[in-house]
């Protein structure tokens, strides 16, 4: 029987080789001994393991850290990655010029084949110095000299290797000495830093002075953690200015004297900046397309447009590594203005780049310029203020001089934030709304997004209940800017449901478009079904051997007896159960399980077919929209509570983390991989198992808690295990054990941002996991964090900005948000009048029943709709929206042709609704200033605006349409 895995994740092998299994050598003493090479210049291997480190922080012992530089041969450093970086620390500024790599004993696959020698200053900041590739050993126990021309003093080296020589996911050397000289001169002290002080753009740091200094050089930590900016200075203290608002910083300080520096002081605690006010989205108020520098990239979907689309999801892309986007707005003090990153590839994020500003398009004015900056995280955004003078321009442009390395540059947002006498309107309503039923708990809603880079949608709100008038079993569910799509799941099947949808925004909400109606088919699971080729092609017949109400288990046509097989049903399906008592429906009530044969009949060799675990979702297509979870035995007959049942539960973990709360994907997949989840899934599932005697949690705890991932992180162990007892301090029920577990997916349902009812691919980095731990557990879990997992830079500012983007989930457990004012919260939410409801910045609920006067209705939206002002400026319904309306008294309103011009109409009559005709593209009709969308068929009219009705329509050509009471 072959070993079998899930996707990416081995389990449970029947035989491995470990890293000390050794062979006979092939060489003889003399052949050995003929492969020694001296160093070239004076051995400065490090003598203590103090000053030796790795990627993944491999500990001293048998085949560990200690054994690379202990001068014997026969012991080795053992890693379980081919891809690892080996560092040493000198103990004085050293220029080191040539480097010797031992082969170990066995295994020639595991040597280097491919890698980098780099030096840095402050550990933080590499320089390359030789590059190495396709090299290979000739024998076991070899020994390599390399040489290279440098005549720079470092205090930090490292072997950085990209490859293998076999490919495979392993990695050792016996030795690795470096050999140079040290600098001449006199090595300075190393300054200690105070606590630094902090306001909305500049960071102040103070340091003790260092022994034999002459100067000073502060390093600011890069936003990503890969590196420094420095700054010289002969002061002990600096004031770091210009910095981005609602940020955090980190700072090490590195004396020097003369062309020598001394070690660099411990990183600084974090430095936040103070948030930078919210004022109106002025690129929500233009209408002008962007234009760029080099216009047309020859990418669909990705041109200058999907820069101020509002979507963090969309991207532009310009195949250079510099250009400019120019946009035309209204008259605007722009203060602020916010970059958001694209989904992929950090090397094409701009990273210099000016902001300009201008009134005729030929002469710019420079408003902020920012150098070597970086983000976080995918899909990330980051505030920068500008314009200090707060100068007015109608023209704004960006102008990106470099980026992060690629010859390609990309950039999901440009938005900018300020003052302006225009004013948001409430978003075009969404068009083509249609109702498709999937399955029999699933339905499709979409609808066209009318709304673009003028008034654009901050969300899109979907009404769904079980009769045409909507007051019988009412569910709202939203979903972000630029979606187009709403996946209603949970349903009861052969059950007809009516679905209504609006766009909605600061300034209120579009007409609602609807009913549209679809009734769910049965929910019966089929007698049998043909696998849909997933998995590099499983294509069997598969039939049903087992239903209940949470499990249908079924087995291919080469499984003997599958009535015998049925014995590991009532365990799947009390797991499942268990789950969706837990999380939530999860899509569908009914969980499918199939049962593969082993080395059955036209199997191919080599591929994955039928020799893996696997999951299919219920959100696709191949699966028929349900929720599959497979495995594979050589004997089905017989229990088997190791591979096949750890497995299917391993699987059924997958479901769980991509279908929970009605959103699909798995964004903190990025952060646990395949799967830190699931062993404590397994481990809470295992222990509330009744169906498996005796209970196997024990068992899954001793093997969990040994289990390191890639960096050696214990994250059963040292992570989840206290979490999951409470013995973090989150010892309150709701905050440990499984309602930890819901309670993290809760959150990212609630803070992360969506797109068609799914996280859009956008990835949880491990700071933002940590963070959303925190929330879930209630408590601040920073110190244990840095315990746990291995604490970097680029960790600690991952952390720090998760903090500041979803303030919410900080204020679950930190304890210390200050709410925010009644102003400030409509200001933030983009509020200048009327009432308005929303979570406030502490993530509490909060409701203010004026938002301010409304001086200008036209500026609010006016129609008494929520957070708008309605009736107000005036005692006639056009009061403040328009001039010298045609006033029509009787319930009969026939407008026939209104011309090219503007057109303002009135009444005070009790009408009962209007039939519109189509307005040819870009003319708008509104109603009380609420935009509505003209298509022919019946209106619903929004409240009164002072005792009647305004009806405006916008210049245009092709001007017909009609418009008469019914």
């Amino acid at each position: 029987m072959r070993q079998h895995r899930t996707r990416a994740h081995l389990w449970l092998p029947l035989f491995f080789l470990p890293a000390c299994v050794s062979f006979d050598p092939l060489d003889s003493d003399e052949a050995i001994a003929s492969h020694q090479a001296a160093l070239t210049g004076t051995d400065l291997t490090p003598a203590s393991t103090v000053d030796v480190s790795d990627m993944r922080g491999n500990p001293p012992g048998v085949e560990g850290i200690d054994k690379v530089h202990d001068g014997d041969v026969d012991t080795k450093l053992f890693m379980p990655h081919r891809t690892e970086w080996i560092q040493y620390r000198m103990q004085a500024p050293s220029i080191i010029v040539s480097y010797d790599i031992t082969s170990a004993n066995d295994f020639p696959d595991r040597d280097p084949s491919s890698w980098t020698f780099e030096g840095s200053i402050d550990g933080l900041s590499w320089d390359v110095l030789d590059t190495r590739t396709n090299q290979s050993f000739t024998s076991r126990h070899q020994t390599r000299s390399f040489t290279f021309s440098n005549s720079s003093a470092y205090l930090y080296y490292r072997l950085n290797v990209s490859q293998n020589l076999g490919g495979g996911n392993a990695l050792q050397l016996a030795e690795l000495r470096v050999g140079g000289s040290l600098a001449a001169g006199t090595m300075p002290g190393t300054p200690v830093l105070a606590a630094p002080s902090v306001d909305s753009d500049a960071v102040t740091l103070t340091w003790t002075p260092a022994a034999n200094a002459s100067g000073y050089y502060v390093q600011r930590v890069n936003d990503d953690g890969s590196g420094t900016t420095e700054i010289f200075t002969s002061s002990t203290s600096y004031t770091d200015t210009n910095l981005a608002p609602g940020t955090s910083y980190l700072y090490q300080v590195q004396a020097v004297n003369g062309a020598l520096r001394g070690f660099p002081s411990e990183v600084s605690a974090r430095a936040t900046t103070a948030g930078v006010a919210v004022h109106q989205d002025i690129t929500a108020l233009s209408s002008s397309v962007p234009v760029e520098q080099h216009p047309g990239n020859g990418v669909a979907g990705e041109d200058v447009a999907k820069v101020t689309d509002n979507n963090p999801f969309s991207k532009y892309y310009e195949p250079s590594s510099s250009t400019w986007i120019r946009l035309e707005t209204p008259s605007a003090v722009v203060t602020s203005y916010s970059l958001t990153s694209a989904n992929d590839f950090p090397s094409r994020d701009p990273k210099d780049w000016t902001l300009e500003g201008s009134n005729d398009g030929t002469s710019w004015t420079v408003l902020d310029t920012r150098t070597n900056q970086s983000f976080t995280n995918r899909h990330s955004a980051r505030a920068y203020s500008c314009n200090p003078e707060r100068l007015e321009f109608s023209r704004y442009r960006l102008h990106i001089q470099d980026n992060h390395g690629a010859g390609d540059t990309q950039l999901a947002e440009w938005r900018l934030f300020g003052t302006s006498s225009a004013s948001l309107a409430a978003p075009a309503a969404p068009g083509s709304v249609n109702a498709q039923a999937l399955s029999g708990n699933q339905i499709r809603v979409t609808w066209t997004d009318n709304a673009g880079q003028l008034n654009p949608e901050a969300s899109y709100r979907v009404e769904r209940a079980t009769n045409s008038s909507f007051t019988s079993g009412l569910v709202v569910g939203t979903t972000g800017a630029g979606s187009t799509e709403l996946r209603a799941t949970g349903l009861a099947p052969n059950q007809t449901y009516y679905f209504r949808v609006s766009a909605q925004n600061a300034a209120g909400s579009s007409i609602t478009v609807g009913p549209v109606s679809a009734t769910t088919t049965a929910n019966t699971p089929p007698a049998s079904f043909v696998e849909n080729g997933w998995y590099d092609g499983h294509n069997r017949t598969v039939t049903l051997a087992y239903s209940d109400a949470n499990l249908a288990a079924y087995f291919d046509q080469y499984v003997p007896n599958p009535s015998g097989a049925t014995w590991v049903a009532p365990i799947v399906s009390e797991a499942w159960g268990y789950a969706k008592d837990t999380y939530g429906s999860m899509v569908d009530p009914i969980l499918h399980m199939i049962g593969n044969q082993d080395n059955a009949p036209g199997e191919v060799p080599g591929t994955l077919a039928y020799n893996v675990g696997g999951v299919v979702y219920a959100s696709d297509s191949a699966a028929s929209y349900r929720n599959i979870i497979f495995t594979v035995s050589s004997d089905w007959s017989a229990p088997d509570y190791g591979w096949v049942v750890q497995s299917l539960i391993h699987e059924m973990g997958h479901i769980v983390e991509s279908n929970n709360n009605g959103i699909a994907g798995s964004p903190a997949f990025n952060a646990w991989g395949d799967s830190k989840w699931a062993e404590i899934f397994g481990y809470d599932v295992f222990l509330h198992l009744t169906t498996i005697s005796p209970n196997l949690a024990p068992e899954i705890y001793a093997d969990n808690v040994s289990h390191t991932d890639g960096f050696g992180v214990y994250w059963f162990r040292d992570w989840y295990y206290p979490l999951y007892t409470g013995d973090f301090g989150n010892t309150d029920a709701d905050h440990k054990g499984s309602r930890f577990l819901s309670r993290f997916f809760q959150l990212l349902a609630e803070h992360l941002p969506t797109i068609n009812s799914t996280y859009g691919n956008r990835p949880l980095n491990l700071g933002e996991f940590i963070h959303f731990c925190a929330g879930a557990a209630g408590v601040d879990l920073e110190d244990e964090a840095r315990l746990a997992f291995r604490w970097t830079p680029q960790l600690e500012l991952e952390l720090a900005k998760a903090q500041t983007e979803f303030p919410g989930v900080s204020a679950l457990y930190l304890g210390t948000c200050t709410p925010e004012s009644d102003a400030q919260f409509c200001a933030r939410l983009g509020a200048g009048c009327g009432s308005l409801s929303d979570v406030d910045n502490c993530g509490a609920p909060r409701s203010v029943s004026s938002c301010g006067s409304c001086t200008a209705p036209e500026t609010c939206g006016g129609g008494g709709t929520p957070n708008e002002c309605g009736a107000s400026g005036g005692s006639a319904p056009c009061d403040g929206l328009c001039s010298s309306p045609v006033v029509f008294s009787t319930q009969s309103y026939h407008s026939g042709n209104l011309g090219t011009a503007a057109t303002c109409h009135e009444t005070t009559v009790d009408l009962q609704g209007l039939n519109c005709g189509n307005f040819a593209a870009g003319r708008t009709f509104r109603i009380n200033g609420v935009l509505v969308t003209c298509n022919g068929a019946n209106v619903t009219l929004p409240a009164e605006r002072n005792g009647g009705y305004c009806m405006q329509t916008s210049a245009g050509n092709q001007p017909w349409a009609y418009f008469s009471t019914f």
